[in-house]
């Protein structure tokens, strides 16, 4: 059997594939982001200005990699799987001391994700424990349905692309979202708060804008 460096040695890029993978999503209108898991792969991606960095959840708790991305000065995409409240805290915290922009990303680290293990209630714990701080699911459920929920708990980043979803964005205060091909035509799908208004959201393909305070219903 071949061993798991080997397949890492076969697989990863170059910097100069890497950079041709940055030209091509710079090309068809596309943020490069890519996550480093050393710091000399932060160094590679420093030089080449990627606009923020998105850490995985195998290094939410490897603070000496955090301070070092986070003296980069670029924003911070810190996805929380594997974690408990106080791992990530800890890591916030070493953050935060070099003032650069923060997010979080609840995550299940299971591919996929059983439905029953998505907890997507750990989006208002970490809203709770980090105020102000923006919220984002970084899901590996199958379908769009964990998306939805979470934008009904207030997650502001998410998958942009996922199977039945055309385009899926939750910024600032509104919400838009464009899906087809969903595979129910009735019923309702899921229940949630949105700015303390309830929302149910049908299973057909639909497009909305949601204004702050603005409720919703089937």
């Amino acid at each position: 059997k071949e061993r798991l460096w080997d397949i890492i040695k076969r697989c990863e890029l170059t910097a100069a594939e890497e950079l041709q993978v940055q030209a091509y999503c710079k090309k068809r209108g596309l943020i490069y982001l890519s996550t480093p898991f050393s710091r000399e792969a932060a160094d590679r991606l420093h030089v080449m200005q990627v606009p923020a960095f998105k850490i995985g959840s195998g290094e939410c708790n490897n603070v000496p990699l955090l301070e070092h991305v986070a003296k980069l000065g670029r924003p911070m995409i810190l996805s929380t799987g594997m974690n408990d409240l106080g791992s990530v805290e800890r890591s916030v915290n070493a953050i935060r001391k070099y003032n650069v922009p923060l997010a979080l990303m609840h995550c299940t680290s299971m591919y996929p994700t059983p439905y029953a293990k998505v907890r997507l209630g750990a989006i208002d714990d970490l809203a709770a424990r980090f105020p102000g701080m923006p919220i984002g699911l970084s899901d590996h459920s199958m379908g769009i349905w964990t998306c939805l929920g979470a934008v009904a708990l207030g997650a502001r980043m998410m998958p942009a692309a996922k199977g039945e979803i055309a385009i899926f964005r939750c910024a600032d205060d509104s919400v838009f979202a464009v899906l087809n091909r969903c595979p129910h035509k009735q019923g309702p799908l899921s229940e949630g708060i949105v700015h303390g208004h309830r929302v149910t959201c049908p299973l057909h393909s639909w497009v909305i804008d949601l204004e702050n305070g603005e409720a919703v219903a089937p």
